[in-house]
């Protein structure tokens, strides 16, 4: 059993229940948070990607450091008002990750504003992505788009883990994006075992 939720609490009441209600050693169930369960997957497999088994995570003053620094090396300056900051601009990447939207498209059509510089952000994410693999770091996103990109360009992955979970259970399913669902299909894929709980009022 897989068993994702949005919170590392309520994972924790969630896998307690399981414990209390079947007396099974929650040890052997897998669960938790969609980033914690993704984390868990690349420590063993990462190195398929390219990455060391070792990667740091970053947190959000971890990414707009290292886009201002992206910045900085391509000389733009962000002071001017013209540019976006770091912080914008890691809001600008991860929500094209997460809605599995090209960077051109989510511009357009979330941040029209900055419509006029879509190739110099676009080559800025190129050059935060290059930058994170050389350090052998991944942010938040990356946990989950590089275990989607594991699972879809890896058949032996795919294979081990939707062989593995006989059942995948996802509570708040409601606030699952894209990104997240493209992976739960591919889990689900083997024993078509998935069963979702989400309220779409909170949708």
């Amino acid at each position: 059993i897989l068993l994702a939720t949005f919170t590392n609490k309520a994972a924790r009441e969630m896998l307690g229940r399981v414990e209390l209600l079947s007396g099974v050693d929650i040890r052997r169930l897998w669960g938790g948070t969609f980033h914690h369960i993704a984390n868990r997957v690349l420590r063993r497999h990462g190195d398929r990607l390219g990455y060391g088994r070792n990667y740091s995570i970053m947190d959000a003053d971890d990414t707009k450091s290292l886009l201002n620094a992206c910045m900085t090396d391509a000389g733009i300056d962000t002071k001017s008002g013209r540019f976006p900051k770091g912080a914008v601009l890691g809001e600008i990447i991860g929500f094209s990750v997460n809605t599995v939207n090209p960077l051109e498209e989510t511009i357009g059509l979330k941040y029209p504003h900055f419509s006029h510089l879509v190739e110099d952000i676009v080559d800025i994410a190129r050059a935060y992505r290059e930058r994170k693999k050389s350090l052998n770091l991944m942010d938040f996103d990356d946990l989950l788009a590089n275990w989607l990109e594991l699972l879809s360009s890896e058949p032996e992955v795919l294979r081990e883990y939707s062989e593995r979970f006989l059942h995948v259970l996802v509570d708040e399913y409601q606030d699952t994006n894209s990104l997240q669902a493209s992976i739960l299909d591919l889990l689900g894929s083997r024993h078509r075992n998935l069963m979702v709980v989400g309220d779409d009022h909170q949708s």
